[in-house]
């Protein structure tokens, strides 16, 4: 069951990825998909924990399934390989460095907001 539920998470993270970055377009789509699943993420982990009594189910379904599927790490490295490749160094480790700060930034916040409620 817990495969299961890990499965249909990371199935509509995944398609929530494509959308999102079809939308906002490449390379940044990433950075704002990875910081907003790290918000989401620390929201919805601490929320799960601090709320909801049997939260095993929700956190492999929203945590590693969901958010584990719309986040990146791959996808991220190819984009900041191909910035590099491309001679645009200042552009690659601005690229990594914000992209990292940001979506522990964005874990951090989600996670406060989720103690408050």
């Amino acid at each position: 069951m817990n495969l299961l539920l890990v499965a249909l998470g990371g199935a509509f993270g995944s398609v929530a990825r494509y959308g999102v970055a079809a939308i906002l377009h490449r390379p940044y789509a990433i950075f704002y998909i990875n910081v907003f699943g790290s918000f989401l993420l620390g929201l919805i982990m601490v929320f799960l924990m601090r709320h909801v009594q049997e939260s095993k189910s929700m956190q492999l379904l929203l945590g590693v399934g969901f958010c584990g599927g719309f986040t990146t790490f791959s996808t991220f490295s190819m984009e900041a390989w191909e910035m590099f490749a491309a001679d645009k160094f200042t552009q690659a480790f601005t690229y990594i460095g914000a992209s990292v700060v940001c979506s522990i930034l964005g874990f951090g916040l989600g996670a406060y907001l989720a103690k408050t409620i």
